[in-house]
Protein backbone atom coordinates (compact mmCIF):
# COMPACT_ATOMS: atom_id res chain seq x y z
CA UNK A 1 0.00 0.00 0.00
CA UNK A 2 2.76 2.55 -1.18
CA UNK A 3 -0.46 5.31 -1.31
CA UNK A 4 -0.33 5.73 2.71
CA UNK A 5 1.81 7.55 4.42
CA UNK A 6 1.80 8.10 8.01
CA UNK A 7 3.13 11.36 9.76
CA UNK A 8 6.20 11.69 12.01
CA UNK A 9 8.77 13.86 13.61
CA UNK A 10 12.59 13.02 14.34
CA UNK A 11 11.44 12.18 18.06
CA UNK A 12 9.53 8.95 17.03
CA UNK A 13 11.22 8.20 13.65
CA UNK A 14 12.47 5.12 15.33
CA UNK A 15 9.11 3.82 16.23
CA UNK A 16 7.42 4.14 13.29
CA UNK A 17 10.14 2.90 11.01
CA UNK A 18 10.40 -0.23 13.36
CA UNK A 19 6.59 -0.24 13.11
CA UNK A 20 6.23 0.28 8.49
CA UNK A 21 10.01 0.18 7.58
CA UNK A 22 8.87 -3.43 6.15
CA UNK A 23 5.80 -1.96 4.70
CA UNK A 24 4.85 -0.25 1.74
CA UNK A 25 3.51 1.97 3.76
CA UNK A 26 5.99 5.88 3.37
CA UNK A 27 6.16 8.78 5.55
CA UNK A 28 5.37 12.09 5.74
CA UNK A 29 7.56 14.77 8.56
CA UNK A 30 6.22 17.63 10.26
CA UNK A 31 9.00 19.01 12.65
CA UNK A 32 9.57 21.79 10.10
CA UNK A 33 5.93 22.86 10.36
CA UNK A 34 6.71 24.63 13.42
CA UNK A 35 8.60 28.26 14.30
CA UNK A 36 11.47 26.68 16.98
CA UNK A 37 12.70 24.42 14.74
CA UNK A 38 12.73 26.94 11.81
CA UNK A 39 14.26 29.02 13.60
CA UNK A 40 17.18 27.10 14.84
CA UNK A 41 17.19 23.73 14.95
CA UNK A 42 16.26 22.77 11.52
CA UNK A 43 19.66 22.09 10.42
CA UNK A 44 20.62 19.65 12.80
CA UNK A 45 17.01 18.31 12.64
CA UNK A 46 17.75 17.93 8.70
CA UNK A 47 21.42 15.98 9.69
CA UNK A 48 19.75 13.72 12.11
CA UNK A 49 16.67 12.92 9.94
CA UNK A 50 20.09 11.68 7.59
CA UNK A 51 21.83 10.28 9.90
CA UNK A 52 19.29 8.06 11.49
CA UNK A 53 16.74 7.30 9.00
CA UNK A 54 16.86 3.59 7.90
CA UNK A 55 14.43 4.13 5.22
CA UNK A 56 14.94 7.78 3.79
CA UNK A 57 13.30 6.35 0.47
CA UNK A 58 10.06 6.02 2.26
CA UNK A 59 10.63 10.10 3.36
CA UNK A 60 8.03 11.30 0.69
CA UNK A 61 6.08 13.78 2.13
CA UNK A 62 6.91 17.06 4.51
CA UNK A 63 4.24 19.46 6.50
CA UNK A 64 5.14 22.71 5.84
CA UNK A 65 4.93 25.86 7.96
CA UNK A 66 1.54 26.89 8.71
CA UNK A 67 1.23 28.96 12.05
CA UNK A 68 0.42 32.53 11.41
CA UNK A 69 1.67 32.27 7.54
CA UNK A 70 -0.32 34.90 5.50
CA UNK A 71 1.13 35.37 2.08
CA UNK A 72 -1.67 37.42 1.60
CA UNK A 73 -1.67 39.68 4.07
CA UNK A 74 -1.58 43.15 3.59
CA UNK A 75 1.41 44.02 5.85
CA UNK A 76 4.47 43.59 3.62
CA UNK A 77 6.94 42.46 6.68
CA UNK A 78 4.30 39.47 7.53
CA UNK A 79 4.07 38.89 3.90
CA UNK A 80 7.88 38.94 3.66
CA UNK A 81 8.57 36.36 6.68
CA UNK A 82 5.73 34.26 5.62
CA UNK A 83 7.05 33.94 1.84
CA UNK A 84 10.41 33.02 3.83
CA UNK A 85 9.52 30.54 5.87
CA UNK A 86 8.05 28.55 2.40
CA UNK A 87 11.00 29.27 0.79
CA UNK A 88 13.29 27.39 3.55
CA UNK A 89 10.66 24.49 3.59
CA UNK A 90 11.18 23.63 0.07
CA UNK A 91 14.54 24.31 0.40
CA UNK A 92 14.83 21.38 3.34
CA UNK A 93 12.31 19.35 1.65
CA UNK A 94 15.11 19.42 -1.74
CA UNK A 95 18.04 18.67 0.81
CA UNK A 96 15.81 15.39 1.71
CA UNK A 97 14.61 14.25 -1.56
CA UNK A 98 10.76 14.67 -0.44
CA UNK A 99 8.25 14.79 -3.30
CA UNK A 100 5.64 16.68 -1.71
CA UNK A 101 4.89 19.72 0.44
CA UNK A 102 1.90 21.11 2.23
CA UNK A 103 0.92 24.58 3.15
CA UNK A 104 -2.24 25.25 4.86
CA UNK A 105 -4.97 27.80 2.62
CA UNK A 106 -5.02 29.89 6.02
CA UNK A 107 -7.98 31.62 4.27
CA UNK A 108 -10.46 33.44 6.94
CA UNK A 109 -13.51 32.86 5.56
CA UNK A 110 -14.97 35.45 8.27
CA UNK A 111 -14.04 38.10 6.52
CA UNK A 112 -16.85 38.27 3.74
CA UNK A 113 -15.54 41.19 1.67
CA UNK A 114 -15.19 40.49 -2.15
CA UNK A 115 -12.06 42.24 -1.82
CA UNK A 116 -10.37 39.98 1.08
CA UNK A 117 -11.14 37.16 -1.25
CA UNK A 118 -9.55 38.75 -4.27
CA UNK A 119 -6.55 39.69 -2.76
CA UNK A 120 -6.24 36.25 -1.28
CA UNK A 121 -6.34 34.76 -4.59
CA UNK A 122 -4.13 37.23 -6.35
CA UNK A 123 -1.42 36.61 -3.92
CA UNK A 124 -1.30 33.27 -3.87
CA UNK A 125 -1.72 33.23 -7.20
CA UNK A 126 1.31 35.54 -7.93
CA UNK A 127 3.14 33.35 -5.31
CA UNK A 128 3.04 30.32 -6.32
CA UNK A 129 3.67 31.05 -10.01
CA UNK A 130 7.03 31.88 -9.62
CA UNK A 131 8.04 29.28 -6.93
CA UNK A 132 6.49 26.57 -8.66
CA UNK A 133 9.13 26.44 -11.58
CA UNK A 134 12.17 27.23 -9.47
CA UNK A 135 11.69 24.12 -7.14
CA UNK A 136 9.76 21.24 -8.98
CA UNK A 137 8.23 19.79 -5.66
CA UNK A 138 4.61 19.13 -5.48
CA UNK A 139 3.44 21.59 -3.31
CA UNK A 140 0.14 20.80 -1.95
CA UNK A 141 -2.57 23.52 -0.89
CA UNK A 142 -4.31 22.07 2.48
CA UNK A 143 -7.84 22.92 3.59
CA UNK A 144 -8.29 24.23 7.08
CA UNK A 145 -10.62 26.96 8.00
CA UNK A 146 -12.58 27.36 4.49
CA UNK A 147 -16.15 26.50 4.18
CA UNK A 148 -16.13 25.39 0.39
CA UNK A 149 -13.69 24.88 -2.04
CA UNK A 150 -13.84 27.59 -4.21
CA UNK A 151 -10.90 29.68 -3.33
CA UNK A 152 -8.37 27.24 -3.32
CA UNK A 153 -10.02 25.95 -6.95
CA UNK A 154 -9.32 29.45 -8.15
CA UNK A 155 -5.80 29.40 -7.08
CA UNK A 156 -5.15 26.02 -8.95
CA UNK A 157 -7.20 27.04 -12.28
CA UNK A 158 -4.93 30.13 -12.44
CA UNK A 159 -1.29 29.20 -11.71
CA UNK A 160 -2.33 25.68 -14.14
CA UNK A 161 1.12 23.51 -12.79
CA UNK A 162 1.39 19.96 -12.14
CA UNK A 163 3.20 21.02 -9.31
CA UNK A 164 0.52 22.76 -7.51
CA UNK A 165 -2.40 20.47 -6.18
CA UNK A 166 -4.79 19.76 -3.60
CA UNK A 167 -4.71 18.62 0.14
CA UNK A 168 -7.92 17.20 1.16
CA UNK A 169 -8.05 17.61 5.35
CA UNK A 170 -11.06 14.87 6.29
CA UNK A 171 -10.84 16.55 9.45
CA UNK A 172 -11.13 20.24 8.46
CA UNK A 173 -13.71 19.66 6.34
CA UNK A 174 -16.24 18.19 9.07
CA UNK A 175 -15.51 20.75 11.27
CA UNK A 176 -15.13 24.05 9.60
CA UNK A 177 -17.03 23.29 5.72
CA UNK A 178 -20.36 24.67 5.21
CA UNK A 179 -21.29 23.01 2.19
CA UNK A 180 -21.50 19.02 1.63
CA UNK A 181 -18.84 16.70 1.05
CA UNK A 182 -19.67 15.95 -2.18
CA UNK A 183 -19.00 19.61 -3.32
CA UNK A 184 -15.43 19.32 -2.63
CA UNK A 185 -14.61 16.13 -4.57
CA UNK A 186 -17.09 17.39 -7.25
CA UNK A 187 -15.48 20.12 -7.54
CA UNK A 188 -11.60 19.86 -6.95
CA UNK A 189 -11.56 16.50 -8.56
CA UNK A 190 -8.42 15.31 -9.62
CA UNK A 191 -6.79 18.27 -8.56
CA UNK A 192 -6.77 16.10 -4.80
CA UNK A 193 -3.72 14.58 -5.00
CA UNK A 194 -3.11 13.97 -1.05
CA UNK A 195 -5.49 13.21 1.75
CA UNK A 196 -4.22 13.74 5.17
CA UNK A 197 -7.49 11.45 7.04
CA UNK A 198 -8.03 11.76 10.70
CA UNK A 199 -11.94 11.97 12.42
CA UNK A 200 -13.62 14.16 14.93
CA UNK A 201 -17.00 14.88 16.10
CA UNK A 202 -17.84 18.43 13.92
CA UNK A 203 -16.95 21.04 16.39
CA UNK A 204 -13.01 20.66 16.88
CA UNK A 205 -9.88 19.53 14.93
CA UNK A 206 -9.40 16.33 17.49
CA UNK A 207 -7.98 14.40 14.86
CA UNK A 208 -9.07 11.14 16.02
CA UNK A 209 -8.76 7.58 14.50
CA UNK A 210 -11.08 7.11 11.81
CA UNK A 211 -13.93 5.65 12.69
CA UNK A 212 -14.27 7.80 16.40
CA UNK A 213 -15.57 10.66 15.03
CA UNK A 214 -18.15 11.41 12.99
CA UNK A 215 -17.08 11.70 9.44
CA UNK A 216 -19.31 9.22 7.09
CA UNK A 217 -16.02 7.23 5.44
CA UNK A 218 -18.30 5.30 3.45
CA UNK A 219 -19.07 8.27 1.46
CA UNK A 220 -15.52 9.35 1.82
CA UNK A 221 -14.49 6.08 0.39
CA UNK A 222 -17.31 6.35 -2.41
CA UNK A 223 -15.85 10.16 -3.92
CA UNK A 224 -12.58 9.52 -3.44
CA UNK A 225 -12.83 6.39 -5.96
CA UNK A 226 -15.35 8.40 -8.30
CA UNK A 227 -13.96 11.58 -8.52
CA UNK A 228 -10.18 11.37 -7.89
CA UNK A 229 -7.03 10.03 -9.33
CA UNK A 230 -5.85 7.61 -6.67
CA UNK A 231 -4.34 10.39 -3.97
CA UNK A 232 -2.09 9.50 -1.49
CA UNK A 233 -3.27 9.07 1.72
CA UNK A 234 -1.38 10.27 5.18
CA UNK A 235 -2.72 9.48 8.60
CA UNK A 236 -2.72 12.02 10.77
CA UNK A 237 -3.65 11.12 14.04
CA UNK A 238 -1.83 11.53 17.35
CA UNK A 239 0.51 8.29 17.96
CA UNK A 240 1.11 4.84 16.59
CA UNK A 241 -1.71 3.18 18.27
CA UNK A 242 -3.93 5.79 16.47
CA UNK A 243 -2.16 4.73 13.54
CA UNK A 244 -2.98 0.93 13.40
CA UNK A 245 -6.70 1.64 14.65
CA UNK A 246 -7.16 3.65 11.61
CA UNK A 247 -5.70 1.12 9.55
CA UNK A 248 -7.78 -1.37 10.86
CA UNK A 249 -11.08 0.52 10.68
CA UNK A 250 -10.03 1.24 6.94
CA UNK A 251 -9.40 -2.61 6.42
CA UNK A 252 -11.96 -3.62 8.42
CA UNK A 253 -14.68 -1.36 6.58
CA UNK A 254 -13.12 -1.34 2.66
CA UNK A 255 -12.36 2.24 2.93
CA UNK A 256 -10.16 4.27 0.05
CA UNK A 257 -6.85 2.99 0.24
CA UNK A 258 -8.07 -0.12 1.07
CA UNK A 259 -11.34 -0.36 -1.07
Amino acid sequence: MDKILIQLTIDNLRDYENYAGGTDYNFEVVDFAFPNILDSEYISVVKRYKAESRFPEKIIGMHGAFLDLYINSLDSAIKKISQERIIRNLEIAKDLNVKYVVFHTNFFPMIEKESYYRNWVNAHVDFWKEIVGKFKITILLENMWDKNPDGVMDVIEKVNSPYLKILFDTGHANFCSKVPIKNWFEKLGKNIAYIHLNDNTGDVDSEFPAGKGNVNWKEFSSLVKKHCDNPLVCLEVKDLNWVKESIDFLKKNSIYPFS
